[in-house]
């Protein structure tokens, strides 16, 4: 009978780069049971591990992004401060678990979410990455970018999953600005027509290409042109009104 409670291990390095975990079992008969595994691969795996997870904190530092950690084992997820404001709570509020997450997760949205996250726990494929919509109290949308990384054991079963999430929405509206500008562009270039906007305090913003190339089709508009345009816009303006 071996007395397990007694047991200890250690690890020693064999060979030029080999490294083997021996353990000790006390028998009731006074012998001791030696049992030795080459633990080189194992090794190798944790020294990655480390250094993805040293490289994964330093690349949040500095970052406004949240960040989250799932014991697969436990049901248990931590969530900061930062990752809490994201999806809606308040900082002080009890949130722990998935269902926290995936909850808060815009319906159209949820089975992508759940897909990449099986596949990424099933597969080892190299990272769980997904942009889904947070629904708001406002009736507005934020836009989340939610990566994480799967930590494995010897045997290539997950254990833990952690990641981050970085607010997309401003990003987002910037770019669906950008390519309703191009689209404005393009469509007033083919008939020959300027388009800008007025602010109240009279100054023009956003002009179309073709409005800034009627200055200088072959170069930069001259100084003058902003001037120009947006005195010509005043006289109108104020002869309409």
């Amino acid at each position: 009978t071996v007395q397990t409670d007694r047991a200890c291990s250690y690890e020693f390095r064999y060979g030029e780069s080999r490294w083997a975990e021996l353990r000790l079992f006390p028998l009731n008969s006074g012998e001791l049971l030696c049992v030795v595994r080459d633990v080189t691969t194992q090794r190798s795996r944790e020294g990655q591990l480390r250094q993805t997870k040293d490289r994964y904190a330093l690349a949040l530092q500095g970052a406004a992004d949240g960040t989250w950690d799932w014991d697969l084992a436990t049901g248990e997820v931590y969530y900061s401060w930062e990752w809490k404001e994201m999806f809606g709570y308040d900082a002080s509020s009890v949130v722990n678990k998935p269902e926290h997450w995936l909850d808060r997760v815009h319906p159209a949205d949820l089975p992508g979410v759940r897909k990449a996250l099986d596949v990424h726990l099933a597969d080892g494929s190299q990272r769980f990455e997904t942009e889904h919509r947070v629904p708001l109290d406002t009736g507005r949308n934020r836009w989340l970018l939610v990566r994480g990384l799967a930590i494995r054991d010897a045997n290539g079963k997950p254990q833990r999953i952690a990641g981050s999430a970085t607010d997309l929405t401003n990003r987002r509206a910037v770019a669906a600005a950008t390519e309703k500008s191009l689209l404005l562009d393009h469509a007033t270039a083919a008939v020959g027509i300027g388009v800008a906007l007025r602010m109240p305090d009279g100054r023009l913003r956003k002009p179309t290409n073709t409005l800034v190339r009627m200055a200088d089709p072959w170069g930069d508009p001259p100084t003058w042109w902003d001037a120009v345009l947006a005195s010509h816009v005043k006289s109108v303006y104020n002869t309409c009104s």
